[in-house]
């Protein structure tokens, strides 16, 4: 029995070292034709990597890049391409594509990062066909885009530009699959406003995210500017209760992740495993553990054409929120996870020390997110369900183990062969696993674990959801 008469579960080594690579950005060239006024790749240390160098892939180096990727990626793996601006390259795309395809067929899933300008008619028939999603890099309407967005060439709105190639792309395939990322500053902050457009245009999903630029730029959201940015996502929070309730679709990442952690309940120790599941290859074929540090020197970890070393990466992999003084305090570190580590390079010289600025909006952002879910868990769950999927249970579900789960050790642990992971399970744990056949309701599971437990059976029901959270964590549940 756990503590306060809990039934005591969970995998024993749930929060072991990932196995594999599951997500790689590919620059295909570090070219673009913008001058974006906040281009990430303008921060000094990053400069070298990409404006002072704007190499693209050949052939030969593409080819190595799959490889290695298929090498030490795991199946399923996304592919994002990246720059620069990869449709510069779209010809070196295909090519990447068709060799992956060809290799390594059904290994992989394709995005692209794009700012839309350069779509062409005669590329939206292979990205349908290999089902490749986008995320365009979009910062709201017209005029707050275009206050930054700016092409070299400054003779037309990026603005127009995109959105009439976007729409000639989803008139053609509407089933695309795309996000549109807002990238927000100091001039740029009718965030309410950006969000009322994408709803407007019926944009599937989108993201908002505080631009990363140095501190001394006069586009820099710092500290005297958080109660703007505070205020603009509590309204944002309240039009997307209102959008979801009275039907929309809509998946706002900047609320949507937190809801997620939130509902699962499940502990979130790192922001992102950089270096470990997610790498970055830059256009010369160097092997970086995160795109902001590209060029930056003495973060490399190899190349594609020799192999890769991440036991750097491995260490900050270690040291997560339960460790870093910095975030020791700070109530919410287990839904944060720390937030990103890069962000706290760059404005601290220390991966581990948090930054003010991020720290304030993800905790704002956090308190809204408790709040919505508050909300729809009393006005409709199904909306949950919808939104979240397999990481959100009803009690009518009906969870089913993956065939790739194999139990060793009589019973007591759980191999994952796809990843490699073995869990120790506890007898309550064995208990559920067992009745996850797909005959037995998440309500049925928690009758059954409440009577052999002689527990009450709405106090085991969390008790049940938390274990099932951690089942479909770590692969041990397909559904």
């Amino acid at each position: 029995m756990g503590a306060e008469g809990r039934v005591n579960l969970q995998p024993v080594d749930f929060d072991q070292c990932p196995t594999g690579v599951i997500s790689v950005l590919l620059n295909l060239t570090h070219n673009c034709n913008l001058a974006c006024r906040y281009c990430i790749m303008s921060m000094p240390a990053l400069r070298q990597g990409y404006q002072q160098r704007p190499v693209s892939m050949d052939p030969t180096l593409v080819r190595q890049s799959i490889d290695y990727i298929r090498q030490v990626g795991l199946k399923g793996t996304n592919i994002t391409f990246y720059g620069g601006e990869p449709l510069l390259c779209f010809d070196l795309l295909k090519y990447a594509v068709e060799y992956a395809e060809e290799n390594y067929p059904d290994w992989f899933a394709y995005n692209v990062i794009t700012n839309a300008t350069l779509l062409e008619p005669r590329m939206a028939d292979f990205f349908a066909e290999h089902g490749v999603r986008f995320l365009f890099s979009l910062d709201g309407d017209q005029a707050m885009n275009d206050r930054l967005r700016v092409f070299k060439t400054g003779d037309a709105s990026v603005h127009a530009t995109a959105w009439r190639n976007i729409d000639a792309l989803l008139a053609r395939y509407p089933g695309i699959e795309y996000k549109v990322n807002v990238t927000y500053f100091r001039s740029t902050l009718d965030l309410v406003a950006a969000f009322r457009y994408l709803l407007e245009r019926d944009v599937p999903a989108s993201r908002f995210e505080r631009g990363l630029i140095p501190a001394d730029s006069p586009w820099y959201v710092g500290a005297d500017y958080l109660d703007r940015v505070k205020a603009e996502f509590s309204q944002i929070a309240e039009l997307y209760l209102q959008h979801l309730i009275s039907g929309g679709s809509h998946r706002l990442d900047n609320l949507l992740n937190l809801m997620r952690k939130i509902a699962k309940g499940t502990p979130r120790l790192r922001g992102c495993n950089m270096g470990i599941d997610y790498l970055t290859i830059a256009a010369d074929g160097t092997v970086y553990p995160c795109h902001k540090l590209v060029g930056h020197e003495g973060f490399g970890m190899g190349h594609v054409a020799s192999g890769t070393d991440n036991e750097r990466y491995r260490e900050i992999w270690r040291n997560n929120v339960l460790q870093r003084q910095g975030c020791a305090g700070c109530e919410e570190r287990l839904v944060c996870g720390g937030y990103c580590v890069c962000d706290n390079h760059f404005h601290n010289g220390d991966f581990f020390q948090p930054t003010l600025e991020n720290c304030e909006i993800v905790r704002h952002n956090i308190a809204l997110a408790r709040r919505l879910l508050a909300e729809l868990e009393r006005l409709d769950p199904k909306i949950l369900k919808r939104l979240l999927g397999a990481d959100y249970w009803l009690d009518s579900d009906t969870p089913v183990r993956s065939p790739e789960a194999e139990a060793v050790e009589d019973g007591r642990q759980i191999r994952q062969n796809r990843t490699g992971g073995v869990y120790a399970l506890n007898p309550v744990a064995v208990w559920i696993f067992d009745l996850c056949d797909g005959s037995n309701s998440v309500a049925g599971i928690a009758a059954v674990i409440a009577e052999k437990t002689n527990q009450d059976q709405a106090a085991v029901l969390t008790d049940v959801k938390q274990q099932l959270v951690l089942f479909r964590e770590t692969g041990l549940l397909d559904r």
